[in-house]
């Protein structure tokens, strides 16, 4: 008896399902891999000031009025000094 491989086959329903599956994940994973990378920004501020401490700092996406928490904390930058403010990330929808 001679088998047949048609469109409504078991295998090929399966082998259907698991590519339909890998191209819907494709997007989320790419979303991952863009939110890894936007954790490991980092900027080196430098206080050029000779008399002002730096006490807050704060974050926001370029003509988005959105910003962060003070990035400090409890530090100061003293006048001279320079402090970098690491894994940051300033997309309003992942805050």
């Amino acid at each position: 008896m001679k088998e047949s491989y048609g469109v409504g086959t078991p295998r090929n329903l399966v082998i259907g399902c698991v590519v339909l599956l890998a191209l819907a994940s494709l997007p989320l994973l790419l979303e991952v891999k863009a939110r890894t990378h936007a954790a490991e920004s980092s900027v080196n501020i430098v206080n050029n000031s000779t008399s002002r401490e730096i006490v807050h700092v704060y974050l926001s996406p370029v003509d988005v009025d959105d910003w962060t928490g003070n990035q400090l904390g409890d530090l100061t930058i003293s006048p001279g000094h320079s402090s970098t403010v690491s894994n940051f990330t300033c997309d309003p929808a992942t805050d």
